[in-house]
């Protein structure tokens, strides 16, 4: 009888596990972010401990750290965040997350995102709500999904019985969500992304604000009619209510994007001052200048932050509630020693993140003298022209000792495996090349198993790749001018003059950095962090389209280097004035002389690189203003006709109007135009 009975409960046991195992498997996952893994650190969360939770979509995924609130404000948050997250479904996750921290939760910040659209596919809510623990929250949101969508809530509430049908489906992807490698429970809901948008070779993918949207605005309710659907405007008055009801803050945010414009920051505004909450649009020119926002290193991508741009947003969102609202620092609670414990491992990535952006060689060197990390530096090119003896101190440091006095022009090759330097070699003729090569373990251990030098004269080569292994070539000016650094068949040097340094990191079991200071030069300057000149050609254009005034406009127009300015003027003395005292001043200020006679007279002015290098000074009769660099340029006028002609083109200025025209000279082209009345 008692076997009996162990068989038949080792036969229960078994279908449990089997039905755990299936449902698990078969539920539907989503490419990007584990959204198994948000909501999976929301239930570990001890009961009672959260003081706010951030609800958006991927914009607050990606751009919200809530470790930076706990290491700068000493806040307990959460980024329940989730891609393409309905207000809908926020509002039934701040019931759930409410039923669980009920004596602590104090506020709520919600992103705006989703309001300008239509409440969501029943898809995008069932990603949002999927994951969440049968409770009678999600039995109320499964019967308000059924309303909506015509679905059966009891199949989505036992999942096995909604996904059984997925069998036919079930991918590599799937199993690979049954492991737990990519729970990374302490950024807190965070995608901590490190890449930047600046590191893709697709100018495009960096995106350039809209330096329009402002915040002063009449705001009336018919300028905004169906800007909100009606599904968003009642999800938002259902979370809004709750807040009220449970005496929680609640405050709107907008995480940067290229969709935001002046009416929808208007919108939000408009609502917002109706119903009395705070709304911060990280839109707003002024507040990405205020906390330094930069969308080439800030970003991942044209629309998500990465970790950079996430410390900046957070830091300003957290200084905001610590002025506004009373919420307890948990710092020195005991109860939230765990805190503590994941801000230590999310360090590690604040560590890599450093990297990316570090400009300083000798500062760089310091951050790679790191255990978790294996360095690569190959050096190609003039070597050693603006080392000096600081640097290579650091050199020493890090336990480079070739490197700290290689001399100009040789090949070096240096690699450190997790604290232990397995080669650091200078070539002993200016015209060898110094090549290393080895095998990568299970464990990520890298092994050189060969290294030699190899005379110019010997000819070209070529080295071994695979996925196993790593290989590493410098060769000096003389010695072929070349740097390779591949890893597991990868190659991530950026093959520049100076010293190629490429960065592996055990913990994450990736590359994080692959960088390149051109030490050829006074001050090393790392060159694989250079803004694109293009993509400030773009913000200055984008800039330039929303100025107002005169002065504002050759304000930004100088605002960068490598740009010419051709300024004429054909307005009488029985006309108005059209420049403001400010503009004149403005003006005046870069070197404009007699910017004042644009009033009252034919005028011309040209500025290059900041520099006023002609102006007119007749207050009647005719004039010329010509040059050729970098360009041919005429600007003339006479008391009847005042005109531009740059290169092969050509505008007439009409009678009581000033013209201002924009030639990059980088670039050889107008980049933009405007004219004053």
């Amino acid at each position: 009888m008692k076997k009996q009975s162990f068989k038949i409960f080792g036969t229960l046991i078994g279908i449990i596990l089997a039905a755990v195992f299936f449902t698990k498997l078969l539920h539907p996952t989503w490419p990007g972010w584990n959204i198994d893994n948000t909501v999976k650190g929301i239930y570990k969360e001890p009961k009672d401990r959260i003081q706010i939770v951030f609800l958006g979509n991927s914009g607050v995924v990606n751009g919200i750290s809530p470790v930076t609130l706990y290491n700068h404000y000493g806040f307990c948050a959460y980024n329940m965040g989730i891609p393409s997250q309905p207000l809908l479904s926020s509002y039934y996750w701040l019931k759930e997350i409410y039923s669980m921290h009920s004596k602590t939760l104090k506020t709520v910040v919600l992103d705006v995102s989703f309001a300008f659209f239509p409440d969501g596919t029943f898809e995008q809510n069932e990603k949002a709500l999927t994951y969440m623990h049968f409770s009678p929250v999600k039995r109320e949101a499964y019967r308000e999904l059924a309303e909506k969508y015509g679905i059966d809530p009891k199949e989505y509430l036992i999942p096995l019985t909604a996904y059984h049908s997925r069998w036919t489906q079930v991918s590599e992807n799937d199993f690979s969500g049954l492991g737990n490698r990519d729970n990374y429970f302490y950024t807190r809901g965070q995608n901590a992304v490190l890449s930047m948008a600046l590191s893709s070779d697709d100018l495009a993918s960096i995106e350039v604000p809209n330096y329009g949207i402002t915040p002063e605005q009449e705001r009336t309710p018919d300028a905004y009619k169906g800007v909100f659907s009606n599904p968003s405007q009642k999800y938002f008055s259902m979370i809004r209510d709750f807040c009220r009801e449970h005496q929680l803050d609640l405050v709107l945010i907008k995480i940067p994007h290229p969709s935001m414009n002046d009416l929808y920051h208007d919108a939000v505004q408009y609502l917002a001052d109706e119903n009395g909450i705070p709304f911060i649009d990280f839109n707003l020119p002024e507040i990405q200048e205020k906390i330094g926002l930069d969308f080439a290193t800030d970003f991942q991508n044209p629309t998500h932050p990465n970790i950079h741009g996430a410390e900046k947003i957070s830091d300003h969102i957290g200084a905001f509630l610590r002025d506004t609202y009373t919420i307890p620092d948990v710092r020195e609670d005991p109860d939230y020693d765990y805190l503590a414990l994941q801000a230590e491992e999310y360090s590690q990535l604040e560590e890599n993140a450093r990297l990316l952006i570090c400009e300083s060689l000798e500062e760089y060197m310091d951050l790679i003298n790191n255990d978790r990390y294996t360095v690569f530096i190959a050096a190609k090119g003039d070597t050693a022209g603006g080392l000096t003896q600081e640097l290579r101190d650091s050199f020493s440091a890090a336990g480079f000792e070739a490197l700290a006095a290689v001399q100009n022009g040789y090949s070096y090759l240096g690699i450190k495996d997790q604290g232990r330097v397995i080669t650091d070699r200078t070539a002993e003729d200016i015209s060898d090349s110094i090549i290393a090569q080895g095998m990568i373990d299970a464990e990520g251990k890298f092994h050189l198993e060969q290294e030699y030098i190899r005379p110019k004269s010997s000819g070209s080569f070529s080295i071994g790749l695979a996925e196993n292994t790593f290989s590493a070539v410098s060769s000096g000016q003389q010695a072929g001018n070349r740097a390779v650094i591949n890893i597991a068949d990868n190659e991530y040097a950026k093959n520049s003059t100076g010293l190629n340094i490429t960065v592996y990191d055990h913990v994450s079991q990736s590359v994080i950095d692959s960088s390149c200071f051109d030490t050829s030069l006074e001050g090393c300057p790392r060159t694989d962090l250079s803004v694109p000149h293009e993509y400030l050609i773009r913000v200055i254009k984008n800039k330039l389209s929303n100025t107002s005034s005169f002065g504002d406009y050759i304000e930004t127009a100088l605002s960068t280097d490598d740009t010419l300015l051709l300024i004429t003027g054909n307005v009488r003395e029985s006309q108005n004035d059209i420049l403001t005292e400010e503009d004149l001043l403005s003006a005046g200020s870069k070197g404009a002389e007699n910017i004042s006679l644009i009033n009252h007279s034919p005028y011309a002015a040209v500025i290059r690189d900041k520099t006023v290098i002609a102006e007119s000074t007749e207050t009647d009769g005719s004039f010329f203003i010509t040059g050729t660099d970098p360009v041919l340029y005429l600007l003339s006028s006479d008391p009847a006709r005042t005109s531009v002609h740059i290169g092969l083109q050509s505008r007439q200025v009409e009678d009581g109007t000033i013209l201002v025209l924009v030639f990059d000279t980088a670039g050889n082209k107008v980049v933009h135009f405007k004219t004053f009345r």
